[in-house]
């Protein structure tokens, strides 16, 4: 009998020992962090656009092959974004547009400008704006279709800048009445329609 029981004790023991062996298993990789490229971006005029990456890393510090990643924007007013299309600047300000994976964030600081306001201001102020016959609107924070006499298109470049017997003070600034560029690279159709109020 009593060789029985040590037998039995030593299979139970053995077999302790055996399921032993395995160990624990190993941690499954989950996401830990993300790091989002470039780090900021700037805009120099509505409708650009840039592709943003994201790169997703585990408790270990390695990187993840194919992660979900959800993009947002914090102020889709001033850029959009979302997974299958690049960040892309619709209004003018700062947003903060973030990549989650899982409850990892990782973020881009966005900036837009307008390179059409800044040539505006230079005309008002170099043709002596504050006492031309209109000048609705203008200097601002609205949108530039806020502004006397401008047109813009759906990416808010100006389009369109008509200010005939506006009453502007010194040299024309388009060197004739009929055509100025403004800033910044021009969508199809830019032009201004200027003139002193004598014409």
């Amino acid at each position: 009998m009593w060789l029985r029981w040590t037998a039995v004790a030593a299979a139970v023991l053995l077999a302790g020992l055996s399921c032993g062996d395995g160990g624990t298993e190993p941690e499954r990789p989950s996401a830990a962090s993300v790091v989002v490229s470039p780090a900021t971006v700037e805009f120099a005029a509505l409708g650009e656009t840039a592709q943003l990456q994201a790169e997703v890393f585990d408790q270990n510090g390695h990187a993840m092959a194919g992660p979900a990643v959800a993009w947002s924007s914090s102020d889709a007013a001033v850029a959009t974004v979302d997974r299958r299309s690049p960040v892309r600047g619709v209004g003018e300000g700062g947003t903060t547009i973030t990549a989650a994976a899982g409850s990892a964030r990782g973020t881009v600081g966005i900036a837009v400008t307008n390179t059409d306001r800044a040539a505006l201001v230079a005309l008002f102020e170099a043709t002596g704006g504050p006492s031309w016959t209109s000048n609705d609107g203008w200097l601002a924070s609205a949108p530039l279709s806020d502004w006397y006499g401008i047109t813009i298109d759906a990416d808010g470049r100006v389009t369109e800048l008509d200010l005939r017997r506006n009453g502007f003070a010194g040299p024309n600034p388009a060197g004739d009445r009929r055509s100025r560029e403004l800033g910044g690279p021009p969508p199809q159709r830019q032009y201004a329609s200027l003139g002193h109020a004598s014409a």
